[in-house]
């Protein structure tokens, strides 16, 4: 198959979104399919890959075309090179990854003239999250794109892709919507990290570190795990956090725990930008994934703690609950409780440990992700092939 994957976000640049199409395509181009790229970011990037093309198009741009979906924003000029850049691919199907994004809204803009089947290839939404101190404002602006957009672009996509066979009201919205108008749904979960299960496996023990990983962000909310490890007073464990860049919220996270006996002791550390090796041999010697984001869908960090056998404590947040492996807990009230409980409980650390990497082997990882999302543009193709025949 000759197959286009649309993301606003692709590596170097880093993220989830990015993270999930560079490994869709690494897995379709060696099961021998033709496989391009369409993205956002510098087009006479240094970086550039076969295949891979870079429109003048900012990622971080997409939230706000998004968010002026309702408001009247919209910029003709790039949508066209972007258009005529999808033609120009003469793809047999289109995988497009992500709601609230200028590379899937303007495609299903442009139809019908984009003859091309779209598979919507979902991240989850965030049009009914609240968050922070604009949450307000940010809920009233995409009522449009939840009532509107939404519905309409399922019912046009050829095929609907969540990360999970689960419905609610924030973050797996669109699912909730599809069921509701009858659209199916096919699930391709996100694959876990072989460079953390290779880790864990040559790892020669675990030791009594609690480990954090994400964005230094309120959203991801470290405060609340940094809260729960202080409280809980085990001078015998560590804590590791690990984000991709400094900025004002883990400056605020320091002076948090500035002179505190933890931190003279060396007990709390904040690491920044660390490699993949470097944030392997974390997750393959720490014995607790420690997990209080606000809002999430399907957290590669989370499978990452799986596939390492390590068991994870989160916060109620998409689709975790439903991961085999750890202890999920409705807020932060009763985070703290449940750490103590890890902490004192080997044997328990052991048999989630233990459950959370078999889920991995055999549900999350990117060998049995790309074999299903293959499965499912091959039917795409097949079903246009034979309404074209049935029309000739």
């Amino acid at each position: 198959m000759r197959i286009l994957i649309t993301t606003s976000t692709f590596p170097p640049q880093s993220g989830g979104v990015a993270e999930v199409a560079a490994r869709q395509v690494a897995a379709l181009r060696g099961m021998g399919h033709e496989v391009k790229v369409l993205s956002g970011g510098d087009p006479q990037a240094t970086d550039a890959e076969e295949g891979v093309q870079r429109l003048p198009i900012r990622p971080g741009r997409f939230p706000c075309y998004a968010a002026g979906d309702a408001l009247g924003i919209h910029d003709p000029a790039r949508r066209a090179v972007y258009l005529d850049a999808v033609r120009a691919a003469r793809a047999d199907v289109i995988v497009s990854h992500c709601w609230q994004a200028w590379n899937t809204d303007w495609l299903f803009d442009a139809q019908p003239a984009i003859e091309t089947p779209i598979v919507l290839f979902s991240h989850g939404t965030s049009v009914n999250t609240k968050n922070g101190r604009t949450g307000l404002l940010r809920y009233v602006r995409w009522r449009s794109y939840a009532w509107r957009r939404i519905p309409r672009s399922l019912r046009s996509a050829s095929a609907f892709v969540a990360l999970a066979d689960h419905a609610d009201s924030d973050r797996f919205l669109d699912v909730s919507i599809a069921r509701r108008i009858g659209v199916p749904v096919h699930v391709v979960a996100n694959g876990s990290s072989e460079d953390v299960r290779a880790a864990a496996d040559a790892s020669p023990g675990r030791e009594r570190l609690v480990l954090c990983v994400g964005q230094y962000t309120p959203e991801k909310n470290f405060a609340g795990v940094l809260d729960a490890f202080l409280h809980a007073g085990r001078k015998d464990w560590a804590i590791a956090f690990c984000g991709s860049s400094a900025n004002g919220y883990l400056e605020r996270l320091r002076q948090r725990v500035a002179g505190s006996l933890e931190a003279q002791e060396g007990r709390v550390a904040f690491h920044v930008g660390l490699g993949r090796r470097e944030l392997a041999a974390l997750y393959a010697k720490a014995s607790i994934f420690a997990f209080a984001s606000r809002t999430e869908c399907q957290p590669l960090v989370v499978l990452d703690a799986m596939a390492a056998g390590m068991p994870f404590l989160s916060t109620d947040v998409g689709c975790v609950r439903t991961f085999p492996g750890g202890l999920t807990v409705p807020d932060n009230s009763v985070f703290e409780t449940e750490l103590v409980r890890l902490m004192a409980d080997a044997s328990l650390r052991e048999r989630l440990g233990d459950e959370g990497r078999a889920a991995a082997e055999r549900t999350y990882n990117w060998r049995v992700s790309a074999a299903r999302l293959e499965q499912i543009l091959s039917q795409v193709v097949a079903n246009v092939q034979r309404a074209a025949g049935a029309n000739s």
